[in-house]
């Protein structure tokens, strides 16, 4: 194939036209033509300027329709590549996380335990000492009457030794004046002698010696049973001394615990206790309506730390219910895995961001799912992405959500106490896999539910 150019004449270099040809013939300005050699003769292409313009700006689209998708490839090539890197670290990080959290859990679970078998052993220290106090204070008082009639009995023997005492002193006084006619006992009848008056004086004064000396054993025995009688309520107040300091330690051991889970989770102590006693009143019953009072031990001191003790026994016992009535504890407590917390996160379906308002907990299907505080249901059923959902209002302003359930246990109504199961953990709803969304909520918003959970760790 060869190509044919016009000259500056307007002809083919290699022929030789007439010097004047048709217009018509001519040939027009910026014309090419292509010669085409095939094995049949030669064909001519011809091109204007026109279809070399068009020719042009379709071999630049071609090129550059090359080059754009040759960069497609190479950017989505390497953002497959940097997508599965990131993948796997973020896998990574969420497999070391997920054993730090085991690990934590196990942990919190074995102090949980000691902490609330310490905390039932100090109730029942208190219980028995309590007990022991009742029974150590009706001793006393008993004690107390005793010593109070072995006094007034000590008392009329001393009166009674003290006349024994005079008795004999004025037989003596007789005696050593036997001219004189005695005053005791009577003088005998006219006619008797002096022998007799004398025998009958000498036997006087032994019988008043004999009483004197009775009188005197009686009240040594009464001195000695009253010193002993001291001497055991001594040991009952030091006995009921030791016992008040007990269980002061083990109300503080058992107090302070409560008090820091409640200042961790940033709740206001007083007011969880003020309502606690609001909704827990009344008292009555066989002894007319009237609240027992505290057995006294009898020692201001006693009765005063006693009565400390037993006003911080009622405020932790308030302390302890509040603490029932908030979510504490986890809702599930078999084998599971945190997949998710609470904040912002990629959403696993789009891939965009967006906010997540409570944790996920992945399990096997059927997994037991609990109640995290007492409560009431006010929704059991599906709604919306949650799938089956149950959701449960708490004192103080809570309330839990638990959704993607695979099956529902409570219905609408229904008193919950903290532990109850209330459903099996599923998949239904917006989910991509089986586990547990678990929300709190306090009046109305979203809060993390690790905060309260390791809030009280120590305690539960």
């Amino acid at each position: 194939m060869t190509a044919e150019t016009p000259t500056a004449a307007g002809t083919p270099a290699h022929s030789h036209a007439p010097s004047q040809q048709d217009p018509e013939k001519q040939p027009h300005p910026g014309l090419r033509v292509l010669s085409i050699e095939t094995a049949s003769g030669v064909r001519s292409v011809r091109m204007t300027r026109r279809h070399q313009v068009w020719l042009g700006i379709a071999a630049v689209l071609c090129v550059g329709w090359t080059a754009l998708a040759s960069a497609g490839f190479l950017v989505a090539t390497l953002s497959g590549e940097r997508d599965v890197a990131d993948t796997a670290m973020v896998e990574a990080a969420y497999r070391d996380r997920i054993e730090d959290l085991q690990a934590a859990l196990a942990q919190e679970k074995g102090l949980r335990a000691e902490t609330g078998d310490r905390l039932q052993a100090a109730l029942e220290e208190y219980t028995a000492e309590h007990a022991a106090a009742a029974a150590a204070a009706t001793e006393m008082r008993e004690l107390a009457r005793v010593a109070e009639e072995m006094r007034l009995k000590l008392a009329r023997a001393l009166t009674e030794r003290d006349a024994a005492t005079a008795k004999v002193e004025a037989l003596e006084t007789a005696l050593a004046a036997p001219e004189q006619p005695p005053t005791v006992p009577a003088a005998p009848a006219a006619g008797t002698g002096h022998a007799q008056t004398l025998a009958a004086v000498t036997d006087a004064l032994q019988s008043a010696v004999r009483e004197r000396d009775a009188q005197r054993e009686s009240l040594i025995r009464l001195e000695n049973e009253l010193a002993a009688m001291d001497l055991r309520m001594q040991i009952a107040q030091d006995r009921q001394v030791r016992m008040v300091a007990s269980l002061e330690d083990a109300v503080q051991t058992s107090f302070a615990p409560l008090e820091a889970m409640f200042e961790r989770a940033g709740l206001d102590v007083e007011t969880l206790i003020s309502e606690v006693r609001t909704s827990y009143t009344g008292f009555g019953g066989p002894n007319g309506g009237e609240p027992l009072a505290l057995a006294r031990l009898g020692n201001p001191s006693l009765d005063a730390r006693l009565s400390d003790l037993i006003a911080d026994l009622e405020r932790m016992d308030t302390m302890r219910i509040a603490a029932a009535r908030v979510p504490y504890t986890m809702p599930v407590r078999a084998a599971h895995r945190f997949t998710s917390g609470f904040g912002t996160r990629r959403d696993p379906r789009t891939g965009g961001r967006r906010a997540h308002n409570g944790i996920d907990l992945a399990g096997p299907r059927g997994t037991p799912i609990l109640s995290t505080a007492d409560g009431s249901v006010v929704f059991a059923g599906r709604q919306s992405g949650f799938g089956n959902l149950v959701r449960i209002r708490h004192a103080h302003g809570f309330e839990t959500l638990y959704a993607h359930l695979n099956k529902i246990h409570v219905k609408v109504g229904d008193r919950i106490a903290r532990g109850d199961h209330i459903g099996d953990m599923g998949t239904t709803g917006r989910s991509t896999g089986v586990h547990l969304h678990y929300e709190v909520r306090l009046h109305g918003k979203p809060v993390n539910p690790m905060i309260y959970i390791k809030a009280a760790k120590d305690v539960f």
